[in-house]
Formats: C-alpha cells, structure tokens, sequence
C-alpha cells in the first residue's frame, strides 16, 4: 500500500507540473507575436530605405559636371592623379595629400570673400580665378581651413591652373575614384569635393568671358580749330 500510495503522490505531482509548464509556456504566443512584430518592422525599414536611396539618386552631386567619363585629363591633373594611384597604400596617399595642402602658395586674405566662398564643404573653401597673360589660360588660387581639404584645393589648383576655360568644363568627379582618394573621404568631403570642381568651372567661364568681351570704341576726337 505503501508503495502505491507514493506511486500516485509522483504521477500526481508530475501531471501537475507539466499542467503548469503548459500553462506557462510563453513558445506559441511569443513566437507569432515576434513574427509580427519583425513584419510590422521590416516592411517600413524597407519602405524607407527604397526612398533614401531614391532621394540620393536625385539629389547626387554629379549632375553639375559634364556627362563625359573617358575625356583624357589635363596634363598637369593627370599627373597627380597616376601619382596617387601608383601608391597602393591607403595612408600613404593621405600623408601625401596633406603633403600637398603644405605646398600651396598663400592665397591672398582680399579674395576670402564670399563671392569666392565654395558651397556645401565641411570646412571653410575659397577659391579665385583670373587669366594668364595669354588671356587663354585660367589661374586658381584657393585654401582652406582644414588640411585634409586644403590638400584637395591644392590638387585641383595645381592640376587646373593654366587650362582654358573649355578644358575645365570637360572636368568631372570621377578621378577621385581612379586616384584612389576616394577611401580617405568621408560622404560629406566627397560632395565637397564636386563642389569645389563645380564652383571652379563656373569661375572659368566668368573669367574668360569677361576676358572675351570687346571693348567699347573710343568715341571720335573733336576736330581741331581752324
């Protein structure tokens, strides 16, 4: 009797315990929850980053600069940009870009003016253009308040300056990539970057057509007294 008697008390306490396990048991209820939970997640997220990516789409920088992507570069551009490719390591590139940034000739404080100021950079950009004593070739000046962008003002002043006006305008953004800048720039320096190539362009063509504009005939002297 005994024996049975502690038989029933486990078998009973067993058929409790499992009563409360199923009772307890959160697997079924937290699992469709979850699964609705992830979708009402998921299809928003997605939502949203289908209209990021559109908004970037159309808004990229790029659209300022001409359409042309094999237009051979200026000479003295070209160089920089296969020097900078030929170095295959990364911080290399970026010691020798802020090389750059210390070798740019002193830009005159009267042309810091906001009519010279470049548009959307991190840091504080000015630059300047004029033409040279053939009337043909546009010289830049330019700076910078940080180094990292004074060393690309110094890559573009350096490489552009003495082109015409047309030359420049064939100029776009891509050679970053090829140079291989490109991984020391953040997202924001980037656009930067096209805008000091967009406001550049634009000042070489302000400078060669009023370089361009003929001068007024001098009005006819008086005939002298009899």
């Amino acid at each position: 009797k005994r024996f049975w008697a502690i038989l029933y008390c486990n078998v009973k306490m067993g058929a409790i315990i499992l009563l409360l396990l199923a009772l307890l048991s959160p697997a079924r209820p937290f699992s469709t929850t979850y699964r609705a939970y992830s979708l009402s997640l998921s299809r928003p997220f997605a939502a949203t980053s289908v209209s990021y990516a559109s908004s970037l789409r159309s808004s990229s920088p790029t659209r300022l600069f001409s359409e042309t992507r094999d237009a051979p570069l200026p000479d003295g551009l070209e160089r920089l940009v296969a020097g900078f490719e030929r170095m295959g390591d990364e911080k290399i590139r970026y010691k020798q870009l802020l090389f750059l940034a210390t070798k740019l000739p002193a830009m005159d404080e009267s042309l810091k003016t906001a009519a010279n100021k470049v548009p959307g950079c991190l840091s504080t950009v000015h630059v300047s253009a004029s033409l040279d004593g053939s009337g043909e070739g546009v010289l830049f000046e330019g700076d910078s308040d940080g180094m990292l962008t004074k060393g690309l003002v110094a890559m573009l002043v350096t490489g552009l300056s003495g082109c015409t006006a047309e030359e420049i305008q064939g100029i776009d953004g891509t050679f970053i990539t090829r140079s291989g800048l490109d991984q020391s720039l953040t997202p924001g320096r980037n656009n930067g970057f096209l805008n000091m190539i967009a406001t550049m362009k634009e000042k070489a063509l302000e400078v060669s057509h009023e370089g361009h504009i003929p001068s007024a005939p001098s009005a006819p002297s008086a005939p002298s007294a009899p």
